[in-house]
């Protein structure tokens, strides 16, 4: 068994599954040492059967690809973006020692066994620094708008930012495994306003002050992409097109760049 492990989630829409399975053909094309890491997708138990079916009979990948049931169906997109907080419902989680987390609407040229070289400080969140100002702590994309003047001058002192969290890292942890429990925990209870996980992923762990932008950088990750732009090693992360078109866009790009 690998020692790493990478993982993502899919849930409300099985299409998105056609999403995720292009994600996982750029790490079979560019990631050189498939032998460090497994890749598990957890999905909406409807979706279990169906999906771990399809991986078995119609998917040949060099790396193992394991497949989680959540146990649970997501009502909606909002709600199964939560799937990521339940890693630590995966049978196998304690086999693994560093865990990252990309979203399906990746495709990367980088070869991701490198991101495990990285050495990692135990229960830190290595994130990617999303925005550069304190003040945009206050949307509701990286927050819960409930954070105190006090709250955003430790920000601007301790120089914590927004992140996004279409990519993660971390080393496993039990505190680690608690805080993921304790973001869980928030939601069930939340009763206002939130943007997916990210709202409460980054209130807690920004709260917390257990975040790192030293190795998820501009130098290995893109947003938003310039599609006339053909990028080299780099995670590329479509998360500007709408899931209506997101597939679409992503084969676009890739026909367009040969890549």
């Amino acid at each position: 068994m690998a020692t790493n492990l990478i993982y993502t989630t899919i849930g409300y829409d099985i299409k998105w599954f056609n999403i995720v399975l292009i994600m996982l053909k750029s790490i079979e094309k560019y990631t050189i040492d498939k032998s460090v890491f497994d890749f598990l997708i957890i999905c909406d138990e409807c979706m279990y059967e169906f999906i771990i079916n399809f991986i078995r009979d119609e998917c040949q990948f060099s790396f193992n690809v394991k497949v989680h049931n959540s146990n649970k169906n997501s009502s909606t997109p909002m709600f199964a973006s939560m799937n990521k907080l339940l890693i630590y419902d995966f049978e196998e989680i304690s086999s693994y020692s560093k865990i990252l987390f990309i979203d399906g609407d990746i495709y990367s040229t980088l070869s991701l066994d490198k991101m495990f070289n990285n050495e990692l400080t135990d229960n830190i969140l290595y994130v990617y620094k999303e925005k550069h100002d304190i003040n945009e702590h206050k949307q509701i994309f990286w927050g819960l708008e409930n954070y105190t003047d006090e709250d955003l001058e430790i920000f601007r002192q301790k120089s914590i930012y927004p992140f996004n969290c279409g990519i993660f890292l971390f080393n496993n942890t039990s505190e680690m495994k608690d805080d993921f429990t304790n973001i869980h925990n928030i939601i069930l209870n939340h009763t206002g306003k939130f943007f997916y996980e990210q709202s409460f992923m980054n209130y807690y762990f920004n709260k917390k002050g257990s975040v790192c932008y030293d190795v998820i950088t501009d130098e290995n990750y893109i947003m938003f992409p310039n599609f006339s732009i053909k990028y080299s090693e780099k995670i590329i992360h479509f998360c500007d097109a709408g899931n209506r078109n997101k597939l679409d866009t992503m084969l676009g790009y890739i026909r367009q760049h040969s890549i």
